[in-house]
């Protein structure tokens, strides 16, 4: 490992009262499993990335004078560490966040290798932001800026100018600053460093962090904008999404096409927010005017959906043309214009979510950035039904009048085509504000292929050790239709499936008519049978008689089969036919 000391470059000393999270040495990398992770390394194998060739930094705060990760840290082997504010020895913290941000065994993104870290003060006054200073923010050679700490000024106006001057630093050298947030939920949300525009603000998947909206530079900003999976304190989440940025800059970087999300840090900050899970929050919720929820902002990181959306590529809208079904877009604005997305969705889709966010800019004379004014453009995010590139009804909404980011999220979208239409309802840039938009389709899973597989999707460990509950012929939903019968018909065995049992029908065939059968079943399925039996008194039974007449395959895993009588109704006072379903040993009794 290559260890280098620079000089501190404090110009103004600045006594920020921060605060540190320090949490227990013991560290795991299950987190990887909720972050989505195995599932993109399962996919990509070798070629997943790993962070390779992404410069970053680390600001870290002072724990027993110290402010620096462990460069003798076996984790840390062929890593390259700046110490930018002077001589420090090793900080638990510091060395914590590492092993997180860029450690060999411990992270998502050890391939990082080169690492600048400040010390908080000093990143504060000369070394990087200069507050109160008369020049501008040091220029950010990295691309990734990581801030496991929270902090505040006595003078609200410094912090004020704290986080302006972070937003245009993160603009004019396009670089990702993550934020933490203080572990603490009934406090109000720090000064520091979260109250910005264009940083990425990361809580607790616990919702144990501050809460209730930004306090200034336009009040009731809902943070955090999203959670990483890991709880063990506040320093553990920025790191995580800190590792999966450079994870997300690797594959820009390597990939052609992908240009747009290299530099521009609001694609990035998109990306993940778009595919951040809700599903581990049954209380997450959103509204029109405050689309993302207050404690756990758009979800929890899920790296393997927004790796999908950034591989979706980059698509500008189009009039006559459709965009995947995953995917963004860096596109700039001007007031009163609107820019509309056309999908045609072929399957039905579990979720769908489209995310927008822009940053703030800067009317700005010298470095007066307590005096400067701020430029935020208001943009309204809509999704439509859409006919033949018409809009149709919409569908749901997003018009926060506060913050830069617009959030939708929707269950059960059916198949059909939609529209996203971005509305710009005010600029004050001169030349338009560039905004990042991202959006990800989930099609419905495939129902499972096995009954083994079909158990464990609906019933507890402790219930699938009950037979009276989910073996093949109990009937926990009481609705008289046995599970081996449900799991055939691609049903859910807790709740009724009166709705799935065969519909009949007649067909009429070179004058003959015939009765019909039709039934909907997994695509895939395994360990079962099908047979349509016909009968003229419910006694005797003809097997397997049934004549394949229609097959309609649905995009959800699931496929429609219609059958014919083998005999014509004619003639025949009475006829019956009946579908049997019959379970193999795999399946058991």
């Amino acid at each position: 490992m290559h260890r280098k000391i620079l000089p501190s470059a404090l110009l103004l000393l600045l006594v920020a009262i921060t605060l540190f999270f320090l949490v227990a040495p013991r560290l795991s990398a299950i987190y990887r499993d909720d972050a989505g992770w195995p599932r993109l390394a399962a996919q990509l194998g070798e070629n997943v990335p790993t962070g390779q060739g992404i410069q970053v930094s680390m600001v870290e705060s002072l724990v027993g004078n110290h402010y620096g990760p462990d460069p003798d840290n076996m984790d840390f082997s062929g890593k390259s560490i700046e110490f930018l504010s002077g001589e420090t020895g090793v900080s638990e913290h510091a060395t914590i966040t590492g092993l997180l941000f860029f450690g060999n065994t411990f992270s998502i993104a050890p391939g990082i290798e080169t690492i600048r870290v400040y010390q908080t003060n000093n990143w504060m006054g000369g070394g990087f932001l200069r507050v109160t200073g008369d020049e501008r923010p040091a220029v950010e050679t990295s691309r990734i800026q990581n801030h496991s700490w929270t902090g505040g000024f006595p003078d609200q106006a410094m912090e004020i100018e704290a986080n302006r001057r972070l937003d245009y630093a993160i603009t004019r050298d396009g670089f990702l600053a993550v934020t933490g947030m203080q572990n603490v939920s009934f406090l109000e949300l720090r000064g520091l460093m979260s109250h910005g525009y264009n940083t990425l603000a990361v809580g607790r998947v616990n919702g144990d962090h501050n809460r209730g909206g930004t306090r200034f530079d336009e009040p009731g900003r809902v943070k955090p904008d999203l959670v990483a999976p890991e709880d063990l304190g506040m320093s553990n989440p920025a790191p995580i999404v800190s590792a999966a940025a450079a994870l997300l800059l690797e594959e820009a970087d390597r990939t052609p096409g992908l240009e747009n999300a290299r530099h521009h840090p609001q694609v990035i900050k998109s990306v993940l927010m778009a595919g951040a899970a809700k599903a581990p929050f049954p209380e997450w919720q959103r509204n029109d005017h405050q689309p993302i929820d207050e404690v756990f902002g758009a979800g929890r990181l899920n790296v393997y959906h927004s790796h999908r959306i950034l591989t979706g590529g980059e698509h500008a809208p189009a009039n006559d043309g459709f965009v995947p079904s995953s995917g963004w877009h860096l596109g700039d604005t001007a007031s009163g214009d609107s820019a509309v997305y056309f999908l045609s969705l072929d399957a039905d889709q579990e979720t769908f979510t489209a995310n927008l966010t822009w940053h703030r800019l800067f009317d700005l004379e010298g470095a007066d950035f307590q005096n400067a004014e701020p430029l935020v453009a208001r943009l309204e995010l809509r999704l439509f039904e859409s006919d033949g590139f018409t809009l149709g009804d919409e569908v749901q909404i997003s018009t926060d009048p506060v913050n830069n980011v617009q959030h939708l999220y929707i269950e059960d979208l059916p198949a059909g085509e939609y529209a996203l239409r971005i509305d710009v309802i005010d600029d004050p840039t001169p030349d338009g504000t560039p905004y990042a938009l991202a959006w990800n389709a989930i099609p419905v899973p495939p129902p499972p292929p096995t009954f083994a597989e079909w158990q464990d999707k609906y019933f507890t460990p402790e219930e699938i050790g009950e037979p009276a509950i989910s073996g093949p012929q109990a009937d926990p939903a009481g609705d008289g239709l046995p599970n081996l019968l449900v799991f055939a018909l691609a049903g859910n065995p807790n709740e009724s499936n009166r709705h799935r049992p065969p519909s009949p029908g007649m067909e009429a065939v070179d004058d003959e008519v015939y009765l019909t059968f039709t039934y909907t079943r997994p695509q895939e399925i395994e360990g079962v049978t099908y047979r349509i039996d016909a009968s003229t008194d419910l006694v005797s039974w003809a097997e397997d008689i049934g004549i394949l007449v229609d097959v309609t395959i649905h995009g959800n895993g699931t496929v429609t089969r219609t059958y014919r009588d083998s005999e014509p109704l004619a003639g025949q006072p009475k006829r019956f036919l009946k579908l049997t379903v019959l379970g193999d040993s795999s399946i058991g009794e």
